[in-house]
């Protein structure tokens, strides 16, 4: 399988902590990647550039992940919770590919698909603030896939989700896994129960250190 992401010796600490001390890994693609980082630290905003490091090298199709230019092919999944605009979703939308600088056109394209992907077409007269979780959770990874990126970064967060709607949104994960997007999950809770998901790879860190 073809490497798509190497994180080689990367550290960052502050006056008290060592969050991550010279960590490496590789992830191919495309793969489905548990993360358990128990100290909880912002490993996801060091890899979509929120964040700063303070040594090692991020590597993303070959290319350092500090090149702009690649920034768009990893995307971190944005908090449903934080969806509480009065704004109907289908104005969301737009208004969402208007800001990540996408033509009009090709804007309507991928959001036409992606759309009809999550089967979204009937909530698109609802305000995202009135709009059910799972709805929402796939509101949000609308907003990742419109980049058409090669990584998704997610916070486990939806044992919120009732039964059903967990298992509906983990097939949506496996099919994105299918049309080639690889998937990372990080959670600091290491008795997550994922319904349907099961992952080609496993890293766990703790105490600043991959533990094998």
């Amino acid at each position: 399988m073809e490497k798509l992401l190497i994180v080689n010796n990367l550290k960052q600490s502050n006056d008290s902590k060592n969050f991550y001390n010279e960590i490496s890994f590789e992830i191919s693609k495309p793969s489905l990647v548990k993360i358990y980082d128990e100290g909880n630290g912002n490993l996801f905003e060091i890899l979509s550039g929120k964040a700063n490091y303070f040594s090692g090298n991020v590597f993303l199709l070959g290319k350092n992940l500090k090149d702009y230019q690649i920034k768009d092919k990893l995307s971190l999944f944005l908090d449903p919770e934080k969806l509480s605009s009065r704004m109907i979703l289908k104005n969301y939308l737009q208004y969402i590919a208007l800001l990540k600088s996408i033509s009009k056109t090709e804007a309507e394209q991928r959001l036409t698909k992606l759309i009809r992907f999550l089967e979204l077409e009937y909530f698109l007269s609802h305000s995202l603030k009135k709009l059910p979780l799972l709805q929402k959770y796939l509101v949000s990874l609308i907003c990742s896939l419109i980049d058409e990126p090669q990584i998704i970064l997610f916070k486990w967060n939806i044992n919120k989700l009732d039964f059903e709607s967990q298992k509906i949104f983990e097939n949506f994960i496996l099919k994105c896994k299918d049309n080639g997007i690889t998937w990372i999950i990080k959670t600091n809770n290491n008795n997550n129960n994922f319904e349907n998901l099961f992952f080609d790879q496993f890293i766990k860190i703790v105490n600043g250190a991959i533990e094998l």
